[in-house]
């Protein structure tokens, strides 16, 4: 039988093998432990960083959902920056290369000045492919003084060895934290009890050396002198310390069983017992199931507890009472990722709806996956939904957002009806809304402007406000590099299609606050762009840029750049257009559309493409990926001219060929003519390469049938080269010719420019770098700052700065991320 010496079950014990890892947090990038739940791994952390002056954030998972993941990290790291922090939350998680590497930038951005260690608890909840590659991708980029700790129940981390080998990885598994019958004597005379070496023994046997259930089995043993060694741990539990609380105690915590860590004010919210400060103390005096954190001022239930009492919840019936109760907190604090899914798993309508209405698009942009906004328009009661028709009206333009155009159908005929039916609502206020209607119906005849227009006119004479659906920062282009893409869709018709962009766009950016200013001129000049008036294009594209500067208007920015790329490239300056890919990447960084980052790839690698390089397509592109993820539905056409071209560039001409039905579908949507006539003309050269002549001389004259009536000469001058002997053939006929020759004259300028840059960038086979600039392009792709690289070749920061400079112009490349990428090609 154990001797009991006193009563201190509270007590900490740690074995010398997990001791001797404490103080070794900082001495690596990442630390991962891995345990299954009660083995005591958030203890050990809290208990290894207690003398540290680290600053230390640390962050719970709660579930899958990345978002909120993100939303959460992003919540922890405004401490340490507050303006990174929110452009962190901007971007979104990072789901690729392109924005991993935006990320990582702008923590290392945030330039941490003292030792800084963030973890991640329950990361196992969030673990996946993409969140695996982004802890990958991080620290192989090591940011000075970011250590990052995961506490996890498991991980599937593919580069664990090579992060291990590297010393980059501290790892702590399940083995390190294992009582062994030493341990477990030692633990057991530490809280009071003396054992026997046969009940050491049986419990290890029993245990195997699980301190949650050595730990429960003691307090079991303290009520009861009896060692019970049943393998549930929800009896265990209940034995030894649920029954003894009192009802007051079992109610406060059963009512904070969702939330791990809470403050004092959250739970006297939740509970709704002021007497909760109290109650909480009481506990943590008895076990050790509930903590208290002095520096944060946050509670914690341990995991095990927490599963226990949710299963009680949940017994009791009591959970959707509380999930009401944390949706009405976080509305409070704002969080509305928390608030809004608290509500969905309560099947609240009434509130959802509530605070879309109240906090308008705030709510709608960032709480919502598609399934989850399906779900709640799909299953809401009407009766619900009729009390709140600008929710009805919000919830319609996500659903065209997410291409749900069936429910958006449905939505926008349900907001009419609702909002006639609505009594208590001034004229005014009515007229604004069915206003903002105008302008979501005039995306369902996207692209036809001259259609978009008469819903813009209707708007304007609705509303007395600006819109809350189209604010001035939102997407307009929906990503597109081109405005003319967007909007060219019927042969001869471009000076019309013109005409009627210039009448309807101050209407549109009048009731959007100077959404799409400029809008008009950028296409403008892209009509002189693609006829061959290179010199009109520019001024014309400068008065764009005005505009577009003058309302913040990125998309539009987006689109002049790109268009100032390609005059670049006609004149042969290669240096300017590297200029203008940094000012792009620049102009998205500072306006936080990082969706945008994307459609700065589609222009990069267009222009890489003109030159028959490859350096700066990511992946997505190279493989012709079409997914939402990367590019909004109404621009993935845009995509083909990008795409089509590297795959004629690879002569993978039965590839082109096969995917002319595919990108015809594409390019025809709504329709985009401009997409159309360079996949005929793709798809052309492809069909000549592989002999099939007649083939490719059909296709171009549908290509020249479409262009020619607007004079649009540049696809056939970009492609020069791949059609010129299908053009020399079709010149023949008379009513081709006068075109025909436009293209050649045009197209021996562009092939002198084109020669010129290749001469300079590109001979032999690949740029040369001095000994000094290839030790920099090294450290540079390592992630070192200029800053870092100058203290470690004893060089100047501005010495560094213009070393990358010269080495980016060699490359054609304008990031750190793509010098990696081409280094390690070498």
């Amino acid at each position: 039988m154990p001797v009991q010496k006193q009563n201190d079950s509270k007590s900490l014990y740690f074995s010398e093998r997990i001791t001797n890892m404490m103080n070794k947090f900082m001495e690596y990038p990442l630390t991962i432990i891995e345990a299954p739940m009660g083995y005591g791994k958030t203890t050990f952390v809290r208990e290894s960083l207690k003398k540290t002056d680290a600053d230390i954030l640390w962050h719970k998972t709660y579930d899958a959902d990345t978002g909120g993941f993100w939303s959460g990290f992003c919540h922890q790291m405004e401490t340490l920056n507050p303006e990174k922090a929110q452009s962190l939350g901007a971007l979104g998680f990072p789901i690729d290369s392109t924005t991993r590497f935006e990320a990582v930038k702008l923590l290392k951005k945030m330039d941490l000045q003292k030792n800084t260690i963030v973890i991640i608890d329950d990361y196992h909840l969030i673990a996946s492919e993409e969140t695996n590659a982004f802890i990958s991708y991080l620290i192989k980029n090591e940011i000075l003084n970011f250590n990052l700790v995961l506490i996890t129940r498991y991980v599937d981390l593919k580069e664990l060895e090579e992060l291990q080998l590297k010393g980059q990885l501290l790892y702590l598994h399940k083995d390190n934290f294992e009582f062994s019958c030493e341990d477990i004597k030692k633990y057991y005379r530490l809280c009071g009890i003396s054992l026997k070496d046969e009940n050491v023994k049986m419990l290890h046997r029993m245990t195997e050396g699980w301190v949650s259930a050595l730990y429960l089995i003691m307090l079991n043993y303290q009520q009861s002198k009896k060692l019970d060694t049943s393998r549930n741990i929800g009896k265990l539990i209940e034995n030894a310390v649920y029954r003894f609380l009192p009802e007051e105690v079992k109610n406060l915590l059963l009512s904070l069983c969702l939330f791990e860590v809470f403050d004092l004010e959250q739970a006297v919210f939740v509970s709704q017992n002021e007497n909760a400060g109290a109650l909480l103390e009481e506990v943590i005096a008895k076990n050790a199931f509930v903590k208290y954190d002095e520096i944060n001022k946050t509670y914690q239930i341990h995991n095990i507890f927490m599963n226990f009492l949710q299963e009680e919840l949940e017994k009791q019936g009591m959970q959707y009472e509380l999930y009401s109760r944390a949706a009405k907190w976080f509305v409070r604090e704002g969080n509305y990722n928390l608030s809004q899914h608290y509500n969905y798993l309560n099947k609240d309508f009434e509130s959802i709806y509530a605070t879309i209405e109240a906090e308008r698009y705030k709510s709608v942009n960032y709480a919502y996956k598609k399934e989850m906004l399906v779900t709640i328009f799909r299953e809401c009661p009407k009766a619900i939904k009729k009390k709140y028709p600008i929710a009805v009206l919000m919830i319609s333009f996500e659903l065209y957002t997410y291409n749900e155009l069936e429910y958006f159908e449905q939505a926008c005929g349900e907001f009419l009806e609702y909002l006639h039916e609505t009594v208590d609502m001034d004229e005014e206020e009515k007229n604004h809304l069915l206003g903002e209607f105008e302008l979501l119906m005039s995306f369902t005849v996207y692209n036809d402007i001259r259609k978009m227009s008469v819903h813009h006119e209707k708007a304007c004479q609705l509303m007395k406000k600006n819109s809350f659906l189209l604010p001035r920062e939102g997407i307009w282009t929906f990503g597109s590099p081109s405005i003319l893409y967007i909007f060219y869709r019927e042969s001869g018709k471009f000076d019309e299609t013109l005409e009627a962009i210039f009448e309807a766009l101050p209407n549109y950016s009048h009731v959007t606050n100077g959404n799409a200013n400029g809008g008009e001129y950028c296409i403008k000049a892209e009509g002189y762009l693609y006829r061959g008036d290179y010199e009109n294009a520019l001024i014309t594209n400068y008065q764009a840029i005005h505009r577009a500067e003058a309302c913040q208007q990125t998309t539009n920015m987006v689109c002049s750049l790109f268009l100032m790329m390609r005059l670049s490239l006609l004149s042969g300056d290669y240096a300017r257009v590297l200029e203008l890919q940094q000012q792009m990447q620049k102009e998205i960084e500072l306006s936080k559309e990082y969706r945008l980052l994307y459609t700065a790839e589609l222009c990069n690698s267009y222009v890489s493409s003109l030159l028959n390089e490859t350096i700066q397509a990511p992946s997505w592109i190279e493989e012709g990926d079409y997914s939402s993820e990367h590019l909004l539905f109404p621009n993935v056409g845009m995509m083909n001219i990008v795409y089509g071209r590297m795959l004629l560039n690879k002569g993978e001409h039965h590839k082109l060929v096969g995917s002319f039905e595919h990108f015809m579908e594409m390019a025809s949507v709504f329709p985009n003519l401009l997409g159309q006539i360079y996949t005929y003309i793709y798809v052309a050269a492809a069909n000549r390469k592989i002999f099939r002549q007649e083939e490719g001389l059909q296709l171009l004259r549908t290509a020249l049938d479409l262009a020619l009536p607007d004079r649009f000469y540049l696809p056939f001058v970009e492609n020069y080269e791949y059609v010129s002997p299908l053009l020399t053939e079709l010149s023949k006929e008379s009513h081709y010719s006068e075109g025909i020759g436009k293209i050649i004259e045009l197209a021996a300028s562009y092939q002198k420019s084109l020669d010129q840059i290749k001469t300079r960038y590109f001979k032999d086979n690949g740029p040369k770098l001095s000994a000094r600039e290839l030790e920099i392009a090294k450290l540079a792709a390592e992630g070192l700052t200029n800053k870092a690289i100058g203290a470690q070749l004893f060089i100047s920061e501005n010495t560094v700065k213009m070393a990358l400079k010269s080495i980016y112009n060699k490359y054609s490349i304008n990031s750190r991320l793509k010098l990696k990428e081409y280094l390690e090609t070498l």
